[in-house]
């Protein structure tokens, strides 16, 4: 008995020893090299808990060896055991390594460990049960001064508002991310993808050209709240979003709004990348088994090795939030305090690659006759390079992305019926967006983030405001994303020279005549150079992608190659005029003017 005693205390002790050296390794990746980490703060006692049920499991099982076999649960095997496993925990975090050397290296260690403990039993014992305490201790001291300073640092913004204007509105961003328009039946799609945004559009405005500053999650989200071009700030793909502008959530504070944002998308949208800036309340990362799991380095480590997922059948992000569970955060949120008008910000990431959605969201748009064996087929497809898949296979992965949307589209009735139970709706301006597109083999891309062709850029919007945006209202010229703050500061009644964020209202489309709702704005939409990562052949690997859309027209320049569409008679851009002789004036023009816009930003950035 005292024997099996001593085995989980060992374990616990060990768990907590590996914990440490796992967070002493993230603060050095932080502080130190400023990588980003791609963790909760709150790791601070999620990674020791998240070893010690590592390794007190392993520790049930050497006393069930113990049964059998009573060496199992010796001193020297208990520390060769765990010893190994704490190297092993240590070593997954070098992503150089692979597994057959990190193994190799665990056992040795493990297996000195083991050599130097047995000899030394009673000053081991002595050590370990004086210091377990201690480190427990410090766990329970380190997560909750942690949570206590974040409780008090939202609590001092709220209380350090300045009271709002009498009967403001509240105002609630959706972002569904990685959502193109092109597969949403509110713009015409032959699936029927958004029954729900469609019925809520029909009660303001949408605008079927509206387009992403980018085509991947980071500088769009940028633009949004800070109303700036990419090329007017810092974030890009290892750069975060740096404090010398005002953000959305910033300014709205200081007008007296609670601020709260509740993201799904756990890589981009998070405390590191300072799309947060400003949320009284932002909540990236919540407690969760993903999430537990993502803490510790063994087990995240294991559980992202694809013979592990296909052993489980399990092929999703660990960790993911779905829509489900980001409404109920965001209206657990709102209901704590109804006296001030909120802004708040949700991203919602079903739709995201892998596409993973629920039953029977899952199979809403597969194949007639298709069964269980192609059903889990199809999943597993999410581990496959998309290069690689067959054109059956790429339809699959456009079916299982259908079908997230529609998942995402139906948790926003959801959302949308619980702010109507609460009386609040009418009083609050909505605008659902995607940030940016998503290819599925289109001009040789997948996924996203490789180029600027319209399925990476296009993507829904839609405005509502009962009482101050018309209903039933199409925009169909190009719009920006990035006019987002400037539109919500003249609709709040906000907009005049204390204003800081930039931009101009959409507002001028709804209240123009049909030529300029048909025309829209000239907009950009840009990605710098990826010095590393996808195919190499992409555009975003040969060079800065810059693209220009002055409707019809969408020119796209990359180094010295230049590319031009004409939209209105070729929508998915198949038929390049760069080179037509009747076009090449045309394509110059543009390339000039596309010149000149950055030329011109660099020097008002500069000035």
């Amino acid at each position: 008995m005292k024997r099996t005693a001593n085995l989980w205390l060992l374990a616990a002790w060990c768990a907590l020893l590996t914990a440490g050296g796992e967070l002493a390794m993230r603060a050095a990746q932080k502080l130190v090299l400023h990588r980003y980490i791609y963790l909760s703060r709150e790791i601070v006692w999620m990674t020791p808990l998240a070893d010690l049920i590592l390794f007190l499991g392993v520790a049930a099982l050497l006393s069930l060896l113990a049964l059998v076999v009573p060496r199992a649960s010796s001193l020297r095997t208990s520390a060769t055991v765990f010893s190994a496993l704490g190297a092993m925990s240590i070593l997954t975090m070098q992503p150089w390594m692979t597994w057959w050397a990190m193994l190799a290296l665990a056992l040795g260690f493990g297996y000195q460990m083991g050599v130097i403990a047995a000899p030394r039993e009673a000053l081991v014992w002595r050590l370990v049960r004086v210091t377990t305490p201690l480190l427990l201790a410090a766990v329970v001291i380190a997560g909750g001064g942690q949570r206590l300073l974040a409780a008090r640092a939202e609590k001092a913004a709220n209380t350090q508002a300045p009271p709002p204007p009498s009967g403001a509105p509240n105002v609630l961003i959706i972002v569904w991310d990685a959502v193109r328009a092109q597969n949403l039946s509110l713009h015409g799609y032959g699936r029927p993808t958004t029954p729900t945004l469609s019925a809520i559009a029909a009660g303001g405005v949408t605008f079927e050209q509206a387009i992403a500053t980018a085509p991947y999650t980071l500088p769009t989200h940028a633009s949004v709240f800070t109303g700036l071009w990419p090329h007017e700030f810092t974030a890009s793909w290892e750069d975060p979003l740096d404090a010398s502008m005002p953000t959305l959530a910033e300014v709205l504070g200081k007008r007296g709004y609670r601020t709260g944002a509740f993201s799904a998308n756990h890589i981009l949208v998070t405390w590191e990348y300072g799309l947060l800036r400003g949320f009284a309340r932002a909540q990236d990362y919540v407690l969760s088994r993903g999430e537990l799991a993502r803490s510790s380095g063994l087990i995240k480590w294991a559980m992202e090795l694809d013979a592990v997922r296909q052993a489980f059948n399990w092929y999703d992000v660990l960790g993911r939030r779905d829509a489900p569970d980001i409404r109920t955060s965001f209206l657990r949120w709102a209901d704590a305090d109804t006296t001030r008008p909120f802004f708040a910000f949700l991203n919602v990431y079903d739709a995201h690659d892998p596409y993973l959605p629920p039953a029977p969201f899952d199979t809403m748009f597969a194949p007639p006759g298709m069964g269980r064996e192609g059903h889990e087929r199809a999943k597993a497809n999410s581990l496959v390079s998309r290069p690689k898949l067959s054109k059956e296979d790429v339809a699959r992965q456009v079916d299982l992305y259908d079908g997230a949307i529609a998942y995402a589209d139906q948790d926003l009735g959801k959302l949308i019926a619980s702010l109507k139970e609460r009386g609040r709706l009418d009083n609050t301006m909505l605008v659902v967006i995607g940030d940016h597109g998503e290819s599925f083999g289109e001009h040789g891309m997948h996924t996203h983030g490789n180029d600027t062709y319209a399925e990476a850029i296009h993507v829904p919007m839609v405005i509502v405001m009962p009482g101050k945006v018309p209903a039933g209202v199409r925009v169909a010229g190009n719009t920006s994303v990035r006019d987002i703050p400037a539109t919500i500061a003249e609709l709040l009644g906000l907009a005049g020279p204390a204003w800081p964020l930039p931009g101009t209202s959409l507002s001028r489309f709804w209240t123009a005549d049909s030529l300029v709702r048909a025309v829209g704005d000239t907009v950009l939409s840009e990605v710098d150079f990826l010095p590393r990562g996808g195919e190499d052949w992409y555009p975003v690997r040969l060079g800065n992608v810059r693209s220009l859309l002055a409707w019809p027209y969408h020119v796209i320049t990359v180094k010295d190659s230049v590319e031009l569409y004409d939209r209105s008679a070729d929508a998915g851009e198949h038929v390049d005029l760069a080179r037509d002789p009747n076009s090449r004036a045309l394509r110059d023009t543009l390339v000039a003017a596309l010149q000149r816009w950055r030329q011109n930003a660099v020097k008002a950035k500069l000035q």
